[in-house]
């Protein structure tokens, strides 16, 4: 998803989002009346097509395409619902008033209802997300994530500076003191005595410390 540069651009994009579905809504409801058609042809046609089959044809791809561009910048629940529920509900409210060309009455029946059940649901969620005042508009989205960002970054740094989370102070470990040469032999005289040691590894660590290379026996 794409999100709009201000609130007045999510608004011009959720508006031209109703125009593209009333478009589409409108296509829909001429073309079922319409039904399946044919012109030209050598064969012999069952139905014509009319003059303006061509013209609703035009609006309803119109407004299908508009709806699907437009739903990238509106948010997800709201380009769904606009892409689904007028459809739907044009379908439907045709197959129960609306005068079906041939074949038309049994397509409005199949995608009036099925496409209610599809877009319904998520038009009631982004409802009760407006009502609750969760936006979960696309720029709403990326203000929480850099939010949540910032308080994981004070939990990781002590020194971020946020409002929300107080800052954390964190004291570095005492570093261990070097051992001298006399604790070196101590420790070498304590580990031969008691068998760590053999002869060979003792007079090699005891020539290391003598020529300054000494290393800390754990």
């Amino acid at each position: 998803m794409f999100t709009p540069r201000s609130t007045a651009g999510l608004l011009v994009a959720r508006f031209l989002s109703v125009d593209f579905a009333i478009a589409m809504s409108l296509g829909l409801w001429h073309l079922l009346g319409i039904g399946t058609c044919a012109s030209g042809g050598p064969f012999e046609i069952a139905n014509q097509c009319t003059d303006d089959a061509m013209t609703w044809g035009l609006v309803f791809a119109v407004g299908l395409t508009g709806g699907i561009i437009t739903s990238f910048f509106t948010g997800f629940a709201w380009g769904w619902a606009m892409m689904f529920v007028p459809a739907g509900a044009t379908a439907t409210a045709f197959a129960l008033v609306g005068d079906p060309g041939l074949g038309s009455d049994a397509a409005a029946w199949t995608i009036g209802p099925l496409f209610l059940l599809m877009g319904l649901p998520v038009a009631l969620y982004a409802i009760k997300e407006a009502i609750s005042g969760d936006d979960t508009t696309p720029d709403a989205t990326t203000r929480r994530n850099a939010e949540n960002y910032l308080r994981n970054t004070a939990m990781v740094n002590p020194y971020a500076q946020t409002a929300a989370v107080p800052q954390i102070t964190v004291t570095p470990p005492t570093p261990k003191p070097a051992m001298s040469t006399s604790d070196h032999l101590a420790r070498l005289d304590a580990l031969k005595a008691t068998g760590a040691l053999t002869d060979t590894e003792y007079a090699l660590e005891r020539s290391r410390l003598a020529l300054g290379s000494s290393r800390e026996i754990r």
